[in-house]
């Protein structure tokens, strides 16, 4: 025998013991450990008692009444489908006069310079972009909501002229707040201003973040067209392209319904470009785009998802926006376009069955 091994004896095992007792009852999906209790005639020891069962039951109950009272359904639809991220989760207001004096919201300083004091989510410290690069305003709104708004002006403005008569209002998806798209070292505001050359343009829902007000579809609605009609009074000289993330591009498209017949004719969405994500079936998407009066040629961005498409991991998705702002925008001129390409289309088909005769 090899120097360091010692002999144990040989222990033969006692057979395993089988009862006679009837097996108890076992849950719908057993897991395989539970399996192999079922197949030794072992009875289950985590078994759910009656208090286990009454308190899932008061957790259902509790659910329900959450969601169901009052049974208004504007009031449901807000329990539903808004979710705002916890207040101060990701940034603060400040004014100037007093940098540590704390707001319930933004109608507390609305008359006062302020900036946004942005909360580094990746180590908790503080951060402050220059004023040049972010520019803190309010708004009211039709419903007497006060929201914040920002305006985020680019390093170098475009020289395309496309471009350089044109600025973008974001509308940001659902579980976010101007804080999580003011990330330091991330792909923010501040980068899309410079990516697309133009001032960028975002605020928080009613409800969201330091807005004033509660969440809620209607409030959704009016946010939007107060922000516009404030933008169009400031910058009358300049085309509005409203671009909608997530649940903010039904915020644009009721924007883009409603303003049409006004000075909406020469603007556009910059979401007709993105048909994607796992969230929506690509199938939907194409069905839109196919009703569309004047559609731009769509972008399938394959790998992404619903929380990554404009992380900046998908460089081609902001280069296609980019070139939607400079060569897309022009309705007038989309239209002469898709009419062309009609005419040939009929001219084609005709000679085709000229030449069949």
């Amino acid at each position: 025998m090899p120097r360091g091994l010692q002999a144990f004896p040989y222990q033969a095992k006692k057979p395993a013991k089988i009862s006679d007792e009837k097996p108890t009852k076992f849950r719908i999906f057993p897991n395989v450990w539970e399996v192999s209790k079922v197949l030794s005639r072992e009875p289950l020891d985590d078994q759910p008692g009656c208090c286990d069962a009454f308190l899932g039951l008061l957790r259902a109950c509790g659910l329900v009444c959450y969601v169901a009272c009052p049974p208004v359904p504007s009031v449901i639809t807000r329990k539903l489908a808004f979710h705002p991220p916890e207040k101060g989760m990701t940034y603060r207001i400040a004014v100037k006069s007093d940098p540590e004096k704390r707001f319930k919201n933004i109608r507390g300083c609305r008359d006062e310079p302020m900036q946004l004091v942005v909360r580094n989510m990746s180590n908790g410290a503080d951060y402050v972009h220059s004023e040049r690069e972010v520019e803190v305003f309010s708004v009211t709104t039709a419903n007497n909501n006060e929201l914040v708004c920002i305006k985020c002006t680019p390093d170098t403005y475009s020289g395309n002229p496309a471009v350089a008569e044109q600025v973008v209002l974001f509308c940001q998806p659902n579980s976010s707040d101007l804080g999580g798209f003011l990330q330091p070292n991330s792909m923010n505001f501040v980068t899309y201003a410079n990516v697309f050359e133009t001032d960028f343009y975002a605020f928080d829902y009613s409800g969201y973040g330091f807005s004033s007000g509660t969440q809620g579809e209607k409030n959704v609605y009016a946010d939007i067209r107060a922000v516009y009609d404030k933008i169009r009074e400031t910058r009358p000289d300049k085309k509005i392209v409203v671009m909608g993330y997530s649940i903010g591009t039904t915020a644009a498209v009721d924007l883009a319904s409603n303003c049409f017949q006004g000075n909406l004719t020469n603007q556009t969405l910059a979401g007709q470009t993105l048909l994607l994500d796992e969230v929506i079936p690509l199938a939907h998407g194409m069905a839109l785009y196919e009703k569309l009066k004047n559609p731009v040629p769509p972008l399938i961005v394959h790998g992404a998802n619903h929380h990554t498409i404009l992380s900046g991991k998908y460089i081609h998705v902001f280069t296609r926006i980019a070139g939607f702002l400079r060569h897309e925008t022009l309705v007038s001129s989309r239209s002469m376009e898709v009419e062309s390409q009609q005419q040939s289309q009929n001219t084609s088909s005709k000679k085709t069955t000229e030449s069949l005769e």
